[in-house]
């Protein structure tokens, strides 16, 4: 099951679903119980009873008439670890540490699939101007 979080063009309220072929299933349409963020889902304790959701016609939405927004939103921090897995320290060149390496970011460093990072540029005496960079 493929959960994700996403809007309907036109409307930025945030809606949860999962994947279903070329569709996305609405959950709180299927279950009107369940939490109507992911996180909130995941907090709750509720992924077990999404799991066993089945998709009900009025609940599918074509994946082409939606925007598919980030995975988790509404959280406090976010924790990373660093170089914690074999492969990416093989690609790194890097010798995997002995401790894991801890940082955090910002959780407004969170984006969707198709958005923008947003970056602010500072040099010396002038005002920071925000760029956008695509990947």
């Amino acid at each position: 099951m493929k959960l994700v979080q996403y809007s309907h063009k036109g409307n930025s309220a945030i809606c949860v679903g999962f994947l279903e072929g070329d569709n996305v299933v609405e959950i709180h349409k299927v279950d009107s119980s369940l939490p109507k963020t992911l996180l909130d889902i995941l907090k709750n304790g509720d992924i077990d009873k999404v799991k066993k959701l089945k998709a009900t016609k009025d609940a599918m939405i074509p994946l082409s008439s939606v925007d598919l927004q980030a995975p988790i939103t509404g959280m406090d921090k976010v924790l990373c670890i660093g170089l914690n897995y074999k492969d990416h320290c093989e690609e790194q060149k890097l010798t995997p540490p002995p401790v894991p390496m801890i940082f955090s970011k910002f959780s407004s460093c969170v984006v969707g699939p198709s958005e923008a990072v947003k970056l602010r540029s500072a040099t010396k005496g002038s005002i920071p101007t925000p760029i956008e960079v695509n990947y």
